[in-house]
């Protein structure tokens, strides 16, 4: 049986250990949270660019719009045709008609980026903020970029001589 100063004792170190331990368990589920949205952002751009592999150029503005138009899984990410508008998030399609030979079509480039929510003041703007500051990252340290490239069954070699 623990005496009574022993108990003031595991008081004050739980007191002491739990802040800290609260701060780990949110930092992992922001972490999961920000490679959610990289998870999905990457899903999105691999599908568009084997939709537009497929469609060819005239597909390309309907494709960007419709996966503009989707959500992203956690939402720390900026994203939307509101976030296009603000230059915080965008997505890209085009050919790469230097990869388009004869007898070859070429292929089909989707970049798209994505800025961290800051409208809203939660941990992933204040752990940026912390980066810039303390470790003097750039202040796009925690921007989404991802590049996908598909070979495209669309003949573009035909498209540029039209």
């Amino acid at each position: 049986m623990l005496r009574r100063s022993q108990r003031g004792q595991s008081m004050l170190e739980f007191g002491i250990v739990i802040p800290f331990f609260l701060v780990f368990i949110m930092g992992i589920a922001y972490f999961g949270a920000a490679i959610s949205d990289y998870i999905a952002l990457n899903n999105m751009a691999r599908s568009c660019a084997r939709e537009a592999s497929l469609g060819g150029p005239s597909t390309y503005r309907q494709l960007e719009n419709k996966y503009l138009s989707q959500d992203l899984t956690a939402g720390l990410y900026e994203w939307g045709p509101q976030a296009r508008s603000r230059d915080l998030a965008d997505i890209k399609v085009k050919p790469d008609p230097l990869a388009a030979a004869a007898g070859n079509h070429g292929n089909v480039v989707v970049k798209i980026y994505s800025k961290i929510d800051t409208s809203r003041e939660n941990a992933a703007t204040i752990f940026k903020r912390l980066l810039i500051r303390w470790a003097g990252a750039s202040p796009e340290v925690l921007d989404l970029n991802v590049t996908y490239t598909m070979y495209s069954e669309y003949d573009l070699s035909k498209e540029e001589k039209s």
